[in-house]
């Protein structure tokens, strides 16, 4: 499943490039959960209820891996302080 939107002409910049070039910047464009971290009080119940074992814990916090993550919503539906949010 992909879970990036296609590109469409909003989701392209014209960037003016310091020697006088211009290039065409790609902006990330993704649909799916993130953990709002000053919120998330660290139970794990998101990393229990993942079907496709998405999320990790890096530096001390969770995190949703976007290129795992099938957007199911069961982390969100199991966060108790709702700390997961669809974007």
């Amino acid at each position: 499943m992909e879970n990036k939107k296609p590109l469409n002409d909003k989701d392209l910049d014209i960037v003016s490039g310091g020697d006088g070039s211009d290039s065409i910047q790609e902006e990330v464009s993704y649909y799916g959960y993130r953990i709002d971290p000053d919120y998330c009080v660290y139970c794990g119940a998101c990393v229990m209820a993942c079907p496709a074992d998405a999320i990790e814990e890096i530096g001390g916090k969770f995190s949703i891996d976007s290129g795992k993550c099938v957007t199911c919503g069961s982390c969100a539906n199991q966060c108790p302080v709702g700390a997961i949010f669809e974007t």
